[in-house]
């Protein structure tokens, strides 16, 4: 069994040489380049941070940021769909609470994998993190039904600002936000 092993890990490294000197050689073109990754990535970690750098590939990914924006987007087209056909939340409450709940916690899970990948600086000195945390945050006391005092109550309104999260998300609506306030 050891010998079979050995020949073929030493098959492979002939196969390995003979692709190299091909390159070289002109013969073959070479090997197309990975991905370019994003610049802010953090360096591979140890202990705890033993994963926040593939978490960060993760989080940057194409199709996890549109995963996220269709997640904002459904959640703006239910909270619609939920004002539209209950006004007062009378009707179907235990349906509108369900579905706020896995919303809620679908935004904290991608919050988390974010803060986790890119902990402690590159995190918060992003104006769109901060605001995605107190909206998420703000999502979960709504999901744990904490009573907040007095005007803090009103802070339960900013997750129809969930929506604004899209412009992060989305380059062309992220510039037209950018040139917005620099007009401003």
């Amino acid at each position: 069994m050891a010998a079979a092993v050995a020949a073929a890990v030493k098959k492979r490294n002939e196969r390995e040489e003979q692709r190299i000197e091909d390159v070289a050689a002109g013969k073959i073109p070479p090997p197309k380049p990975k991905k370019d990754l994003p610049p802010n990535l953090p360096p591979q970690g140890t202990g705890i941070w033993k994963y926040q750098r593939p978490a960060a590939i993760l989080y940057t990914n194409m199709k996890v940021q549109w995963f996220v924006a269709g997640l904002i987007a459904g959640n703006f087209v239910f909270n619609i769909i939920e004002k539209w056909a209950d006004p007062k939340g009378t009707n179907s409450p235990l349906v509108w609470e369900v579905g706020a709940a896995i919303f809620n916690v679908a935004f904290f899970i991608e919050l988390m994998v974010n803060m986790y990948g890119f902990w402690f600086w590159s995190f918060w000195r992003s104006g769109w993190n901060i605001f995605d945390f107190i909206v998420v945050v703000i999502g979960m006391l709504s999901t744990f039904n904490v009573p907040l005092p007095g005007p803090l109550s009103l802070l339960r309104m900013m997750r129809a600002f969930r929506v604004f999260r899209l412009f992060k998300r989305i380059k062309s609506l992220n510039k037209i936000m950018v040139s917005l306030a620099k007009a401003l």
